[in-house]
């Protein structure tokens, strides 16, 4: 699971990179959690930078990869981002 969205690093211009979600931790008392996205180039490049997130959780939603991946979708960076 990923999102492909054009970004610019350190001035370059990255059509369709790669953006995962990693290590969603939710926190105590189940109303928020916090995660890390990393965008590539493509999947099997290195990580181009590693960025924290912090979210509303819901207990009775999906998953919480599955919830991160929605929340970047209603942030205006991720405007236009499709699914991989």
């Amino acid at each position: 699971m990923a999102i492909k969205n054009t970004v610019t690093f350190k001035g370059l211009v990255v059509d369709k990179a790669y953006i995962r979600v990693l290590m969603p931790t939710i926190s105590p008392g189940n109303t928020r959690f916090e995660f890390v996205t990393h965008t590539m180039v493509s999947p099997e490049s290195e990580a181009l930078t590693a960025t924290g997130y912090e979210a509303p959780y819901s207990l009775t939603g999906a998953n919480p990869l599955e919830q991160a991946y929605e929340h970047l979708k209603t942030l205006p960076e991720f405007e236009g981002c499709t699914d991989c």
